[in-house]
């Protein structure tokens, strides 16, 4: 009788296959350039937190202006300076992330910091907005921004795809002191 031989080629094969695979998924992440360009978004974002805190704390002067006047935005006088409260800690917070790693190679640190600044500001934002909104309710002009007329066209936008657009067309506290005539 004849033996069978059995070849180790596909054996080998797929583990060479596996192995490529590892060694290769290690890297797609992190790019040549993927440290430097997250850095700078880091420092942008660093940037832009604390440009719109400085407009935010002008604002809340604005707001409290207007509260003397009527004793109905009083609460929201105090929701905003909770929510710059926030916001300030969020520079902080972004500013220290920043700092310490000034010296790190480590990409998955840093775009942990990023996108744990971004989703902060993504917050801070809505904060503003819901106090925004608030206010040109007490108008009585209010208008939400992007209306469906239809649960068939939320079918076709996805929930995802909505909230970016509506976030394109974001109130702010200042437009709903000028429409109060503030």
């Amino acid at each position: 009788m004849m033996e069978k031989h059995r070849c180790a080629c596909p054996v080998l094969s797929i583990l060479f296959l596996l192995s490529f695979i590892l060694v290769q998924g290690c890297t797609f992440y992190g790019q040549q350039d993927a440290i430097r360009l997250t850095r700078v978004q880091l420092d942008l974002l660093d940037e832009q937190v604390q440009h719109s805190y400085v407009r935010s704390h002008a604002t809340l002067g604005r707001l409290e202006n207007a509260a003397g006047n009527k004793e109905e935005l009083r609460p929201l006088v105090d929701r905003y300076r909770h929510v710059l409260t926030v916001h300030g800690a969020l520079v902080n917070s972004i500013e220290q992330r920043r700092k310490g790693l000034a010296e790190s190679m480590d990409y998955r640190l840093l775009s942990r910091s990023l996108r744990a600044g971004l989703s902060g500001r993504e917050l801070v934002n809505s904060a503003y907005e819901s106090i925004a909104v608030e206010l040109m309710k007490l108008s009585g002009d209010y208008q939400p921004s992007n209306p469906f007329a239809s649960d068939a066209e939320s079918i076709l936008i996805p929930p995802y795809y909505r909230a970016r657009q509506s976030s394109i067309d974001r109130h702010t506290v200042v437009d709903g002191l000028r429409i109060l005539n503030y």
